[in-house]
């Protein structure tokens, strides 16, 4: 039940103030048309719709590659999600203005801000469960993709030029996607040899909080001089104990940065 009890003439002044989102939302649809007396108005508002359902068009495609690419990673998926990024700054720099790459809840353009920001994200996650023995490299392949896809989309998309904080927060969202395509290019383009180590579990545990997430302690093993606690699978956690041996999965990489694995030994 509500704390205060709203009468009859509060609720009608309620009702007398303005939508100022709708009136910000309509505002922008106006400019996009222009003046209801031009000659134009009725093809910028069958394109403006057309635009709209292209939009849609792309998030249901860019949805389906990140579950492809989760469930199903293969460098198909990978190519999939590395260049929609890319073809959503390319369609707005194309659009003359009618499209924009981030969003507004109150600006009636098209925005492609799924296609541009979730494949970053997805292509992030799933290197999560690939390690890296070499930082400094995976660094600067992250650090230089980020940075070009940054400058293109600013080029592209004159809105974000309009605000620092919006061109901080899209060098975040860009950062993100550097590091998922650089990791993911690097392993699943990687058709080189594996080399396999056998390291001893000196241990194991669990955190908890939102997920539980399981960890091996790891011996020093091969190009690893150094003790390491690695996230694996439940059912890998589950079927090993302390004293065991993991087997560690080396492969130098596409891009050389060496990366590797961790799986039961059979």
């Amino acid at each position: 039940a509500p704390i205060f009890q709203i009468d009859d003439a509060f609720q009608e002044w309620i009702e007398t103030l303005p939508d100022l989102d709708a009136q910000e939302l309509q505002a922008s649809e106006e400019e996009i048309l222009g003046s209801e007396d031009s000659p134009a108005r009725a093809e910028r508002a069958d394109a403006l719709a057309r635009a709209k359902v292209f939009a849609w068009i792309m998030t249901a495609v860019t949805v389906t590659a990140a579950v492809w690419g989760w469930f199903f990673p293969q460098p198909y998926s990978f190519v999939a999600l590395a260049f929609l990024p890319w073809l959503a700054v390319l369609i707005t720099a194309c659009s003359k203005g009618l499209f924009r790459t981030i969003g507004d809840n109150n600006d009636a353009h098209p925005d492609l801000t799924v296609p541009f920001v979730l494949p970053g994200i997805a292509l992030a996650a799933l290197s999560f469960g690939f390690h890296l023995l070499e930082w400094t490299p995976t660094l600067t392949f992250s650090a230089g993709v980020g940075i070009a896809l940054w400058i293109a989309v600013a080029a592209a998309d004159s809105s974000l030029r309009q605000s620092r904080g919006n061109l901080f927060f899209v060098l975040l969202l860009t950062a993100v996607y550097g590091y998922g395509a650089s990791v993911q290019a690097n392993i699943l383009l990687d058709q080189s040899p594996e080399t396999v180590y056998r390291a001893l579990i000196i241990g194991k545990y669990t955190t908890s909080g939102k997920s539980t997430t399981y960890y091996l302690s790891l011996a020093p093993w091969g190009p690893d001089m150094d003790t390491g606690d690695l996230s694996v699978p439940w059912s890998f956690y589950k079927s090993v104990k302390t004293g065991d041996r993991a087997c560690v999965a080396v492969k130098p990489g596409a891009l050389r940065i060496p990366w590797y694995v961790v799986r039961p030994c059979h």
